[in-house]
This record gives C-alpha cells, structure tokens and sequence, in this order.
C-alpha cells in the first residue's frame, strides 16, 4: 500500500469512534462538530489543494443566493466547468493528490444533489405567499435557502467527505428533503456510519470506490408509513459483494455494485433527462458517469461498452427464454455467469489503463472478444426473435431496494 493508501485507512479505522461520539451528540454539535471534522481532514490531506473544493463550494453558494429560484442551470454549469477545470489539471499532472481527487468528486455530487432541492423549495414558499397565508413547510422541504456557513458544513461533513457519496441536510439539524413522498434519514439514525476499506488489488481509485456508501432514499407509499420506517445498515449499504459475484447477467450485477451511486444518478441525472428512450438516458448518464470520473479515454471506453453488452444480453436472453428446457436453462445459466465475470474483466481493464493505446492494445491481445461475442450474440438474438431491452426505469432498481427487499435478496 502506498502512503496515500494507509492515509486513506487510517481516516477511515479513526471515523469509527467518532461516528459513535456524533450519534449521540446534539443537533448543534452534530452540525458544525462534524463539519470542522471534515474540513480538518481536508485541509490535513489535501493541503493547498483544498481551494478546489472550497472554490466549487463558494461559487455554487454565490449563485444560489443571486438566483434561488433559477439556480439550478446556472450552478450546474458552473459545477461541471469546474469539474472539467479539475480534470484537466489532473490529466495533465498538475493534480495528483489522491485525497484531493475523491474529495472533489464526492463534493461535486453532493452540490448538484443540492441545487436541484433548492428551486423546489423556493418555488413551494413563492406559492404559499401567493395564497396569502404562511405555514411551516412540508414534511421535508428546506425551511430556507441555506446560508453560506451551512452550505460549508453541509458540504464538508466528515461523514461524506470521503466515505458517502450524498448525506441529507439533515445532517445539519435541518428536515430532510422530501421527493414524491420520500423521506432522507438523518445519518444519525443509522447508528456510525462504518465503511470498512475492501482490499481490492485494483488501483487507488478502484480501492476508494469501494468503500463509498450513502444513505439511500427509501421509497413509501405515504408520509405516515414513511414516519414509521427503521433504518438500519442496508440503507447505506453500496456493495454486495456475494450476489454481485455469483448472479447471472451483466445487469443483474450492476444492480449490486454501488448500489447507492447508481440510486444518485437515476435520480439526478436518468430522470433529467426530458426524453423518455431508454437508449438516449442511459447514453447521458452513462457519459456523465464517465466525465465525473475524468477526462480519461479509458473511462468513456469501458462505460460506452456497456450498452453494447446490456443490449446483447437482453436480445439473446428473450430469444432463449421459451426455448430451453430446465436442464438447458441450467446449462445457459452457466455459461452467462462465466461470459459476464469475462465482460467486467474486459471492461475493468479500460478503466485501469485509461489511455486508448493501452487499451486497445490490450483489447487486440485479446482479439476484442467480448465486443465480439456481444455483436454475435446480438445478431443471433435478432434471428431468433428476441429483442433489445426497451424503457426500463433506472429508477425502479435503486429506490425499490428497502431494507426488506435488500435483506430478502
């Protein structure tokens, strides 16, 4: 391991113990405590470099109180500009510092997640003085526009500033923001927040992946019943590691590899998107993806090889699905689990090598085969009358993992 690698541990083995002090602190303790926390171990990590993060921060706060209402494209732009800024240092060596890296990106997501809430909330109290009467706000919606100080300790919350992915403002002392009945629990409820770092023999930024978690929105059928909820480990849980290694198909295992990031861009990003093709929102949110990653062409190589692979899956498997016996589906069972363990590995290796020469020259050494085999499973699922994956909502993937379906899968 390297000396960033056991930085990065110690971190997180020392956020144990002050998970447990948090929990049982006050609002306000909980608040600006856990603020200073994070910012300390900012400023400790990432030294200079921390005016990335804090000129993203400022810069977003700035238009949000220029432009409450309007905020939302305008402090996007200025997110991702900033974001391309960032990875062009890093693309060009400037920027090395792992810490500084997963710092960013971490705080870019929770920014977005923010200035998307902000013009609801604003809009809902411009409403309510139209009608001529004040009330306190629904259950969920922000009271107020955020101030400078609590954006600054909304955004560099320890417990999201290396290991979570989007916490509630709620860790603030604040309601939880509320979507379609949805309530966020405060991380509090939850118990510490423990990440444990996976020893996975992959690159630095494989190693911090994962053990990134977030506590994920619970879909309720009503406010009542969403009162009522308990949330326990599975609300944060990212990975599951057995299922993700043993299930059968490519979008199965998808499904249970950052299960919490993959809940954030079905909401924030899959959704946005105003067309309803399956194949244009998964092509944006595969992109988007891939450019908060960075600007390496590895990355946008191994995420746009997905839908090539999805899509072959999906023709082949509803061409073969009335057409194999019970021991036949065994035998096809098989064969899926090993072609889809082969297609992560293809793909992994793009996202490790990062370069289009390393990657192809790889991809070449291995004949392409798994670009092959996708277009020729494609073309026999076609033949046989299959077909490509149609709308499915990304959405009903992540929002419909509640605690009794994590625990029953």
């Amino acid at each position: 391991m390297t000396p960033e690698e056991w930085t990065f541990l110690v971190i997180l083995l020392i956020s144990i113990p002050i998970g447990f002090l948090f929990k049982k602190a006050g609002p306000g303790l909980k608040r600006w405590g856990a603020a200073a926390v994070g910012l300390g171990l900012t400023v400790f990590t990432c030294g200079p470099h921390t005016l990335h993060s804090l000129i993203t921060v400022l810069g977003t706060w700035a238009l949000i109180q220029a432009q409450p209402c309007s905020c939302r494209s305008l402090a996007l732009l200025w997110i991702f500009s900033y974001t391309l800024f960032f990875h062009t240092l890093s693309l060009l060596g400037l920027q090395t510092n792992m810490h500084t890296y997963i710092i960013q990106l971490l705080v870019t997501l929770k920014l977005v997640s923010l200035v998307r809430d902000i013009p609801d909330q604003h809009l809902a109290q411009r409403k309510e003085m139209a009608a001529g009467f004040s009330k306190p706000p629904a259950l969920g919606l922000l009271p107020d526009v955020p101030s400078l100080m609590e954006t600054l300790s909304y955004s560099y919350c320890y417990v999201g500033i290396m290991t979570v992915v989007l916490i509630a403002l709620l860790a603030m002392g604040r309601p939880p923001a509320v979507r379609d009945g949805v309530p966020q629990p405060l991380p509090g409820q939850n118990g510490a927040l423990v990440s444990v770092r996976a020893g996975t023999g992959a690159d630095v930024g494989g190693a911090w992946l994962s053990c990134m978690s977030v506590p994920a929105l619970i879909p309720t059928p009503s406010l009542e019943k969403a009162a009522a909820l308990e949330y326990d480990y599975e609300t944060i849980r990212n990975f599951d590691c057995y299922n993700g290694e043993f299930c059968i198909s490519i979008r199965e295992g998808m499904r249970y590899w950052n299960m919490t990031v993959q809940w954030w861009l079905a909401q924030y990003i899959y959704k946005s998107v105003p067309t309803r093709s399956y194949v244009v929102r998964s092509v944006w949110t595969l992109l988007l993806s891939a450019y908060w990653h960075g600007l390496h062409p590895g990355y946008y190589l191994s995420f746009f090889t997905m839908p090539l692979c999805l899509a072959a899956e999906g023709c082949l498997e509803s061409a073969l699905s009335g057409r194999l016996s019970p021991r036949g589906r065994k035998v096809w069972c098989c064969v899926h689990w090993f072609l889809k363990m082969r297609a992560y590995e293809y793909m992994f290796m793009s996202f490790v090598l990062l370069s289009v020469d390393n990657t192809f020259r790889y991809w070449s050494s291995v004949y392409f085969c798994i670009h092959v085999l996708a277009l020729a499973c494609l073309g026999i699922g076609l033949a046989l009358g299959g077909h490509c994956p149609r709308e499915q909502k990304m959405a009903s993937q992540a929002p419909s993992l509640t605690p009794e379906k994590f625990r029953g899968e």
